[in-house]
């Protein structure tokens, strides 16, 4: 594949050359001439042979919308949380490193929440989260679509914001470690192909999907296991190779 683009490469540069950079166009309509007889004698190849290989390194990240859902004790007090989430990407070959989080809220709690340490009410606004990093590997790459599992530990967070009102004057949070296990699916959109300085990289765009389920180790009585689903806008650079 250098070779080629070595060749249309000089090409270009002696078309440039001769042509005055397109200004002489007599040379012009000469080349075109010389092309198209080329091109008539050739045969039109029944597949192109272009194969992409995700072998070396690649870098991106994500930002979209993502949701969690309680189960357990928990959802007697507090609502499902929706919000922003956003991370990084970094793969090696057919591994993938996930690091992201979640930001959301999830409207008022639905009932007093009998934690030690804390007044948290009925009808107080609230929020949450979590913050993650994963290991997944690609079982299936092609030019549409990526499946990834994955596998990854993190800590998910309940907060009781700040409230003016509240004669202590600051933010609660109940926080916990987290697991969690599930399957990353890029739909691709858009590929671009490029050979820089004597490189060969490969830019995909995608809309993600994933979904994943999670344990909080939360405090009595909020110990949790959710329901995680997010949709997200992509992008991913490889340096890969060409064949």
């Amino acid at each position: 594949m250098d070779f080629h683009f070595d060749v249309a490469d000089g090409f270009i540069e002696q078309l440039k050359e001769n042509t005055q950079q397109g200004l002489d166009t007599a040379a012009v309509h000469q080349y075109s001439a010389m092309v198209k007889k080329e091109l008539a004698i050739t045969p039109e190849p029944s597949d192109m042979g272009l194969e992409i290989h995700h072998g070396g390194f690649g870098i991106g990240g994500h930002i979209g919308v993502g949701s969690e859902f309680f189960y357990g004790p928990i959802t007697s007090y507090i609502n499902p949380v929706v919000g922003m989430e956003f991370g990084f990407d970094f793969a090696f070959n057919r591994f993938a490193f996930f690091m992201g989080g979640l930001l959301g809220g999830g409207g008022r709690y639905k009932k007093d929440i009998p934690l030690d340490g804390y007044s948290w009410s009925a009808g107080e606004h609230m929020s949450g989260g979590n913050l993650e990093i994963s290991l997944g590997y690609s079982v299936l790459d092609r030019q549409i679509v990526r499946l990834v599992p994955f596998a990854g530990i993190g800590v998910g967070f309940i907060d009781y914001p700040y409230n003016p009102s509240d004669p202590n004057d600051e933010n609660d949070e109940i926080s916990g470690f987290r697991y969690q296990a599930g399957l990353s699916a890029d739909f691709k959109i858009l590929r671009i192909v490029e050979h820089v300085y004597g490189y060969n990289g490969l830019s995909e765009y995608s809309v993600r999907a994933r979904l994943y389920v999670a344990h909080d180790a939360f405090p009595t009585p909020a110990p949790t296991w959710t329901i995680n689903f997010g949709i997200y806008a992509n992008a991913l650079a490889w340096i890969t190779s060409l064949l």
